[in-house]
């Protein structure tokens, strides 16, 4: 049906070919409820559309906060070794220094836990580790670490027998070796 009589005299109709001039002739065929349920189904696949943009962009950003965490994780790693690699190293110097018994023994104590928890440490970052170095740099590190953890019951016995001398020797060569 259509709106007027005067409309109908300007409706072009199919052509030769019996295809219809213009999609704009479409619209001025449908009646009001036929172009308003158009535009609803138009503006529900746009909403569609945009849900469905928004829906990704979310999965987009929920991805890269959770690799975010997981770069804080690692640096957070990075940061506790760093500072137990400090801990162990202040440590080992103080050894070197004239202590009284009672502080000699609080800083084996010390170097003891710190060189525990240093090793922990290591642990985790290994992997890490292991995508940063290449096996040249990975083979001197794990070379330093093991020779570090060689070394500690030598220089805790050293100490604790009082011989200085030796003990400043020890921690000279571990010092120079893990330098390298």
């Amino acid at each position: 049906m259509l709106w007027s009589a005067g409309l109908a005299s300007a409706w072009p109709g199919p052509t030769a070919t019996g295809r219809i001039d213009s999609v704009a002739n479409i619209f001025e065929r449908l009646g009001l409820r036929q172009r308003l349920m158009a535009i609803l189904a138009a503006a529900g696949l746009i909403t569609a559309i945009i849900v469905g943009l928004n829906l990704y962009e979310l999965s987009v950003l929920q991805h890269l906060s959770q690799e975010q965490r997981e770069a804080d994780r690692v640096s957070a790693s990075m940061h506790d070794t760093t500072l137990g690699a400090l801990r162990v190293a202040n440590v080992l110097s103080s050894l070197g220094l004239d202590l009284d018994d009672d502080d000699r023994r609080q800083a084996l104590t010390e170097g003891e836990a710190m060189l525990q928890l240093f090793e922990e440490s290591t642990t985790r970052i290994m992997p890490i580790l292991r995508q940063v170095f290449d096996p040249a740099e990975q083979k001197v590190f794990d070379q330093a670490l093991t020779e570090i953890k060689e070394a500690w019951p030598q220089i805790r016995q050293d100490s604790t027998l009082g011989q200085q001398d030796t003990l400043r020797w020890q921690l000279t060569a571990l010092l120079s070796s893990v330098e390298q």
